[in-house]
């Protein structure tokens, strides 16, 4: 036998076991591919009936009588179901539950436009025209109509007796809402960032609810549930403005909100971005959390003699506030300067834009004080000052400049967090607890880097932890030396620095904790110092020193991608078995080949 057909029978011999490894490795590839919608959990989860997937293939008929409640996505892209029967007693649908199959699944005859399954409205079609009457539909699911951009009117019959959770949220078209006698239960979040509603119109027979000036109320008038949009008088004798009643309203100019009301609930405001400015009446007792986070518009606050309870964040990301009024006879808060202080002066609970003095006597910055007051330029923090609580000043772009006294004691996680544009530190040397060196904050012993900058950055000598977020999202920090000595880079130190693209690391880095340098997209150029027992760089990347673990990937030239070198072998690797198995085929087939002429 020849030495080449001896090959042939070896390549020959070789050839199943690398088609079968090919076979694998498309298949591990593409196994994003495959639909997992028929292998999701099926049964009954704890005791209340509610289906929440299958662990079979779906079949083509599904009874689901028995069951109560149907799971957000429990049958997605099952696309071989073609029936479904539910019972009479089920009361809700989860969002996306039949996302993904086929359409011959629903009936879409009765009401164009609208996913029907076995009386159920659980989707719709871009056919869907801009008045729907659901008269004849017995439910509506979790999300069904979220996000249509062209329904305008919508009439919910008798037969539904609750609306899913967010049902009909940011339908931003939406005007007029018919609701009829059976709906008994709503949450808040049916017409969450409806920003255009106009008027809600509810059936007199209708134990639960009522309409009053085109507002949404509960029966005896005390709740004000759902809100509409443009120039808003609230009724007297609401004494709740309900959770999330005008979030998302965009379309909310003005509000007027009666003395009867006594709370202002969680989020009842939220994202009123149309919203310049509030009265709180003296009747209200109680502000919630969030009760107006991120109302960008928001410029002016006044706050009546009653209130006594402020939530946590209840003015959270009103980026433009220029002042807080308070009732002289309000006990519990007062305003100065504008910014919003407990009554004894010693809290400062919201500050405001521009270049803030903080008031005589403040003691301690409450959490989130100042966050996301874009129009805060620079601060300084006087002597008196002993605390600032978390996220105090986090997301204040336009921050530059921070000076702070001798009296702060302790400066809470991410104070300055995503304050993009700082350029300096300035702490006062009688500080005991904190100094600044190079414009960064550190602690008085010089061993822990509190707060970064931007810039070209070289980690102070004496630093042996970078804390936690200290860089997080400087936009203008283009490179950083990290020195021998630093045995700690914290957490998310480096998080989102998108101009950061040159990092030098020193011999003495022992741990680089999760994400240190996550989003860093443009780093191309990593060095380690070689004596470094913990880590390298191989071709720009940080990696483990024994190579098994990419911790920062490096940007190929071009700035596309990713270049490290991890992702270079596998796909070199993947190549060159593709290649083998390529070679191997095409030898058979000559073997065959002679094999036949030879016969």
């Amino acid at each position: 036998m020849s030495r080449s057909r001896r090959f042939a029978e070896k390549v020959l011999n070789l050839t199943p076991v690398m088609v079968l490894a090919l076979a694998l490795a498309v298949l591990t590839g593409c196994g994003e591919s495959f639909d997992h919608g028929h292998k999701l959990r099926y049964g009954v989860e704890s005791q209340d009936g509610k289906v929440v997937g299958y662990t079979e293939l779906v079949p083509e008929m599904l009874d689901l009588t028995g069951y109560t409640s149907i799971g957000a996505h429990a049958f997605g892209n099952c696309r071989k179901l073609r029936s479904v029967k539910i019972s009479g007693g089920l009361t809700g649908i989860g969002e996306g539950a039949f996302e993904g199959c086929r359409n011959s699944l629903f009936d879409m005859t009765k009401i164009p436009g609208v996913k029907l399954l076995d009386g159920w409205a659980v989707g719709f079609t871009d056919s869907l025209s801009g008045n729907v009457d659901l008269s004849e539909v017995r439910g509506i699911a979790d999300g069904a109509f979220a996000r249509c951009k062209t329904l305008t009117d919508v009439v919910i019959g008798d037969k539904v007796t609750r609306l899913g959770a967010g049902a009909f949220a940011e339908c931003s078209r939406l005007r007029n809402v018919t609701i009829g006698r059976g709906v008994k239960q709503l949450n808040g979040d049916e017409f969450a960032g409806c920003a255009m509603i106009a008027k809600f119109s509810v059936s007199e027979d209708n134990p639960t609810y009522k309409s009053f000036s085109g507002l949404l109320l509960a029966k005896d008038g005390s709740t004000l549930v759902c809100g509409i949009s443009g120039d808003v008088t609230i009724p007297d004798g609401v004494t709740r403005i309900g959770k999330g009643a005008f979030q998302d309203y965009g379309g909310l100019t003005s509000v007027t909100i009666p003395t009867s009301v006594k709370v202002i609930e969680a989020g009842a405001f939220v994202r009123c971005a149309g919203l310049t400015s509030v009265t709180i009446p003296d009747g209200v007792e109680i502000v919630e959390d969030g009760a107006f986070n991120s109302c960008d518009g928001l410029t002016n606050v006044v706050v009546g003699s009653g209130v006594r309870n402020l939530g946590s964040g209840a003015f959270l990301k009103c980026r433009k506030i220029e002042s807080f009024s308070v009732s002289k006879e309000n006990p519990h808060f007062k305003s100065v300067s504008g910014m919003l202080l407990t009554k004894d002066g010693k809290s400062l609970v919201c500050g405001v834009n521009g270049d803030v003095a903080i008031p005589d006597g403040v003691e301690g910055i409450a959490q989130e004080a100042f966050r996301d007051r874009n129009g805060l330029t620079s601060v300084a923090i006087p002597d008196h000052v002993k605390t600032i609580g978390n996220l105090a000043f986090a997301d204040c772009d336009g921050q530059t400049r921070v000076v702070i006294g001798k009296g702060v004691q302790n400066i809470h996680k991410g104070v300055f967090l995503n304050c993009r544009k700082i350029e300096s530190f300035s702490v006062s040397e009688e500080n005991l607890r904190y100094k600044s060196v190079s414009g960064m904050l550190l602690t008085k012993d010089g061993m822990v880097l509190v707060c970064g900058v931007n810039g070209d950055v070289v980690v102070p000598k004496g630093v042996t932890r970078i804390a936690q977020e200290a860089f997080s999202n400087c936009d203008g920090l283009t490179s950083v030396t990290i020195p021998d000595g630093v045995r700690i880079i914290e957490a998310l130190a480096f998080c989102d620095c998108r101009e950061l693209t040159r990092v030098v690391i020193g011999k003495d880095v022992a741990k680089i904790e999760k994400d240190a340098f996550y989003n860093c997209r443009k780093v191309g150029d990593v060095s380690v110092s070689e004596e470094n027992p913990r880590y390298k760089s191989v071709s720009g990347a940080l990696m483990t020193k024994d190579g098994k673990t990419l911790i920062c990937g490096a940007v190929r030239a071009d700035g596309k991608g990713d270049g490290n070198p991890l992702t270079r072998t596998f796909v070199c690797i993947s190549l060159a078995f593709l290649l083998m198995a390529a070679v191997g085929v095409a030898w058979w087939a000559i073997w065959k080949a002679r094999k036949n002429r030879a016969a």
